[in-house]
């Protein structure tokens, strides 16, 4: 060590308790943690909104390798969706209200849940077989994947994310090099949701934040469409509904300004 470090290092010296204090102080509230490597210490908090709420923060995906939430870029064609395939239920079939894609490119199936949709059949192109099956027979170089109201209330939180992850597994295995989208599902009116007791707000904020990591540790990207509708009592405005559950033009035409915005380069 040179004598101009050991000599920096004096000055610095006195100053050391109040640093550990305010350390220990920052600590206490908001998560911050500090390590010592060598002669160097390496500190951070963690996020303040995860404070209290008994998440293990280490056990959370690291969005470092890309995957997450898709940033905004400028708008696709609509030919970008001429090789994609859209995996889900009866919000995917809806999907054939609007000309953003080709109907032949739509596998859903109205009323399956997560876990069904791995072996309920239904016809695809004049063929009885499974969603997963008749996707993956395309070979697309894409897939989107929204599934989930089905399932919502009906199973727990944490089911329906490893039902998700078995989908997932599924459709990956079978198209290995396809870019992969998992969009959360949108909420439902006000009086829809009150019409049924197994139905709360609070279900789809849990299982879409659930999902978005999932997309990260599944190495998939995830598009925030249920943000898109909800209003700030979490619901879905009667005015983007048919019927308090699924959507009608107008929100469709919302949904795919999103997601022709919110695109990966093949």
């Amino acid at each position: 060590m040179s004598k101009q470090n050991v000599k920096s290092k004096k000055h610095t010296r006195p100053f050391l308790p109040t640093f550990f204090i305010t350390l220990f102080a920052l600590s206490a509230l908001g998560g911050l943690y500090f390590i010592m490597q060598g002669d160097n210490l390496i500190s951070g908090v963690f996020p303040f909104s995860n404070w209290g709420n008994n998440q293990d923060v280490s056990s959370k995906p690291s969005q470092q390798n890309g995957y997450g939430v898709v940033v905004e870029s400028e708008a696709v064609e609509n030919d970008y969706f001429d090789d994609a395939a859209f995996v889900g239920d009866s919000l995917t079939v809806g999907m054939k209200l609007t000309d953003y894609v080709d109907k032949d490119n739509l596998f859903g199936i109205t009323g399956v849940s997560i876990h069904a949709i791995k072996t309920q059949r239904a016809d695809f192109n004049g063929k009885q077989t499974t969603a997963l099956k008749a996707a993956s027979n395309m070979k697309p170089k894409k897939i989107y994947v929204m599934l989930g109201t089905n399932s919502i209330g009906y199973t727990s939180v944490s089911t329906m994310i490893e039902q998700y992850a078995e989908v997932i597994d599924l459709l990956k295995k079978s198209n290995p090099n396809a870019i992969f989208y998992i969009q959360s599902i949108p909420p439902m009116t006000k009086s829809y949701i009150n019409s049924n007791s197994k139905f709360k707000t609070t279900h789809f904020e849990e299982f879409n934040e659930e999902l978005e990591a999932l997309a990260i540790a599944k190495e998939c990207y995830f598009l925030d469409t249920y943000s898109l509708f909800v209003t700030e009592s979490g619901y879905l405005p009667r005015s983007l509904s048919t019927d308090g559950l699924h959507l009608n033009q107008d929100a469709y035409d919302i949904m795919f300004k999103y997601i022709k915005t919110h695109t990966v380069k093949n």
